[in-house]
């Protein structure tokens, strides 16, 4: 029984450490490939940034690959839970 708790929390932390490890090659990408933009962007049409727009969209991917990784959903839905509450209390209370 312990081996199979110990098993399942293994398959979790890799599961974990895969994820994150996924976020920073996402990232690192990101940088390099945009860096390598904006200087195209800068060399070739300085009076036009254009680069802002590949900059933005890939951005917004990188956001949600970094929320999915290090949001704490279950922290964050009873964090949501306790606001509303204490809302709902006050309004009661009023």
């Amino acid at each position: 029984m312990a081996d199979d708790k110990e098993l399942a929390l293994l398959r979790q932390a890799e599961h974990r450490a895969d994820a994150k490890i996924g976020f920073r090659k996402h990232l690192i990408g990101y940088v390099a490939v945009n860096a390598t933009i904006i200087a195209v962007n800068l060399m070739t049409s300085p009076d036009r940034f254009w680069f802002l727009w590949p900059l933005l969209g890939w951005g917004v991917g990188v956001v949600a690959h970094w929320a999915a990784v290090y949001v704490d959903e279950a922290r964050a839905r009873q964090r949501a839970v306790e606001a509303e509450l204490e809302r709902l209390k006050s309004k009661v209370q009023a």
